[in-house]
């Protein structure tokens, strides 16, 4: 195409190329002297808070969206029924009965929590448990059900994960790095959130098999008295193939300096092994670079997650999860 022959088109680029200094001029946010600071300098030093605060604004938008729809379900399943949205609620509440024998069995099995309890007390408090824990348990299955019956579409788009650009070292869970989805987890073996991300990424694990590359990262927190010889230990058992169970069983287990050894044993390792790895902290350099690694990307708090270099801190819904994954999965494809 000749300009000469499209003079509109030749001027608009003029005109174009003459705002361009004015977009840039634009992006100032302050002047220092004949020095511009712009909007970009602010983010690139700021980056990390600002990623964390978007990320905490998601899901504080995420679990009032969760409650919203919860609300509704119950609204229309209620209108189904022809009652009101309180007489679903407590037809649901009365499903939730606690027979002796359950009482009876959850206070064997757990005596030594109420030592300092009469056994009326105790068996009050047990049933006031079972039945708040039953009646939990129903209502997300009556959600889950009504989710399907009537059908949910999220769409709240969830920020992109702060960018790293390093590949990171860890203990491989899953998969081989031929994967298109690399998923690193910087996790704490007493963080409850740690423990609930353990169990979302077993079902991911499942779900998506092959297309995941999957490594754990130790980040034991200070503030936690066993988790540093927990991450020890569970690299001890990593030593005879073990850690996926033995990591498993950490997650479970009211941790203290008899847990590690008792567990081995309960997983079939070589006991003589074990303790002689754990006597002479054979793995504690490497849980160090763990730490060190987290510390240089500006790891804060567990769980941290890794998707294809892309991070994200906090606990993260299964279904967002699943979205990043499946994201991460067709940019791969369409390459």
């Amino acid at each position: 195409m000749s300009f000469r022959r499209k003079p509109g088109i030749l001027i608009f680029l003029i005109y174009l190329s003459l705002q361009l200094p004015l977009a840039a001029e634009s992006a100032a946010v302050a002047r220092v002297g004949s020095e511009v600071i712009t909007e970009q300098d602010v983010i690139d030093l700021a980056g990390k808070q600002i990623s964390q605060l978007q990320q905490q604004m998601y899901r504080l938008k995420y679990r009032t969206l969760q409650q919203l729809i919860n609300q509704r379900l119950m609204r229309l399943e209620a209108q189904a029924r022809g009652i009101s949205t309180e007489q679903l609620k407590n037809e649901l509440s009365m499903k939730a009965g606690v027979t002796e024998e359950e009482v009876a069995t959850f206070y064997e099995s757990n005596f030594s929590r109420f030592v300092k309890m009469s056994d009326t007390e105790a068996k009050k408090s047990i049933r006031d448990f079972l039945t708040n824990r039953k009646e939990h348990q129903l209502v997300i299955d009556f959600l889950s059900a009504a989710r399907e019956r009537y059908g949910v579409a999220i769409n709240l788009e969830m920020p992109p994960g702060r960018s790293i650009e390093t590949s990171l070292i860890g203990s491989p869970i899953s998969g081989d790095e031929t994967a298109p989805v690399h998923i690193a987890v910087f996790s704490d073996f007493q963080c409850k959130f740690c423990a609930e991300t353990k169990v979302k990424l077993d079902q991911l694990i499942e779900e998506y098999q092959d297309d995941l590359f999957v490594k754990y990262l130790h980040f034991p927190s200070d503030r936690h008295r066993e988790a540093f010889t927990a991450a020890e230990a569970s690299e001890c058992a990593r030593e005879q193939g073990r850690f996926y169970e033995y990591s498993g069983r950490l997650f479970q287990e009211e941790l203290n300096s008899e847990t590690y050894l008792e567990l081995a044993t309960e997983l079939g390792l070589n006991e003589q092994r074990f303790s002689a790895c754990m006597s002479s902290h054979e793995y504690r350099d490497e849980v160090i670079e763990h730490i060190k690694t987290g510390h240089g990307l500006g790891v804060d708090s567990t769980p941290t997650i890794v998707i294809n270099r892309q991070l994200y801190q906090g606990d993260m819904p299964h279904d967002e999860l699943e979205r990043i994954i499946e994201k991460s999965l067709v940019n791969h494809d369409s390459k």
